[in-house]
């Protein structure tokens, strides 16, 4: 009874799907932004787990070939998306 009450109130709800309707999109400049900000955090973390190596910092050139190597999935993910 009270799921009945609910389901009609108000002009969102008119159509029956609620206010979720319509759903989460990306579009084109979502992607784009995504694959700058991934290839800046990659670039940085390549040269910083460089420098880790040089500096024998192991833990910590690992740590930044993990995130260099996340950050090149997710532009590479991205680039595929744009194209």
């Amino acid at each position: 009874m009270l799921h009945a009450s609910w389901s009609g109130r108000g002009p969102a709800d008119s159509s029956g799907g609620g206010l979720m309707m319509g759903g989460i999109t990306a579009r084109t400049f979502d992607y784009f932004a995504l694959l700058v900000g991934a290839s800046v955090v990659a670039l940085c973390s390549g040269v910083l787990a460089s420098l880790c190596v040089k500096y024998e910092l192991r833990r910590f050139a690992w740590g930044f070939a993990a995130t260099f190597f996340c950050c090149a999935l997710v532009a590479a993910y991205c680039l595929g998306q744009l194209l």
